[in-house]
């Protein structure tokens, strides 16, 4: 517990993340606010990315995530909203292999690439209840082969959801895989209820704060 007691002190001022998918930043901006610092932002579009170079001056930009070899060193969060157009009731609903949406995969090729200790991913929440809940088996699967432990809130604010992932180094997790009951061991919910609930998410013009959403859902190592 010493180790998990130095770990959480340490992130309590502030995690160095990278923004994918960034958008306009709404992401980013409440990370920001809620003490962490953005040191890269990747975004293709060009208006948006018109919009971030205002907002936010003094940060990296890369354009296409395809094209991100690696993730800096020491990042210790990596944030976004993945593609939501296959996975929107509204869009075309081709699901979390289409060619938007798809674009997922990127985000475990970088955490292959360089481990973090914690991700957050943002969608839309119909992508828990399309192709019977494909979407959301996927990407926690893909998450479970890198090692991380997860749980995801639905919003009650606002049509998000939250998708929050704590690497399994970070509380030295036992050596054995046997699926266990759908919750936390006690010092990976130490690190959720610290850490990722303190968070304030501000997206779409939409302000959430976690503590003030739909409660976790959890799930195994």
């Amino acid at each position: 517990m010493e180790y998990v007691a130095k770990k959480m002190k340490e992130q309590q001022t502030g995690l160095r993340t990278v923004g994918l998918f960034a958008g306009i930043g709404g992401l980013e901006l409440g990370l920001e606010e809620a003490g962490h610092k953005t040191e890269l932002m990747v975004e293709i579009d060009a208006a948006a990315n018109a919009v971030l170079a205002t907002r936010f001056p003094n940060v990296e930009k890369a354009t296409d995530i395809r094209a991100l070899a690696s993730v800096p060193a020491g990042i210790e969060l990596l944030a976004g909203g993945f593609p939501c157009q296959d996975l929107s009731q509204a869009g075309a609903t081709g699901g979390i292999h289409g060619a938007k949406s798809g674009l997922v995969a990127e985000v475990f090729r970088l955490a292959r690439k360089r481990r973090v200790p914690w991700i957050l991913l943002e969608n839309v929440p119909f992508m828990l209840q399309l192709n019977r809940g494909e979407a959301i088996r996927h990407i926690v699967e893909e998450l479970e082969s890198l090692g991380y432990a997860w749980a995801y809130r639905r919003s009650t604010l606002g049509p998000l959801v939250f998708l929050s992932v704590a690497s399994g180094s970070f509380c030295s997790p036992p050596s054995s895989r046997t699926p266990q009951p759908c919750c936390f061991r006690p010092r990976l919910r130490l690190g959720f209820q610290r850490t990722i609930k303190a968070w304030r998410v501000v997206s779409i013009g939409l302000k959430v704060r976690a503590d003030s959403a739909g409660p976790w859902t959890q799930c195994q190592l």
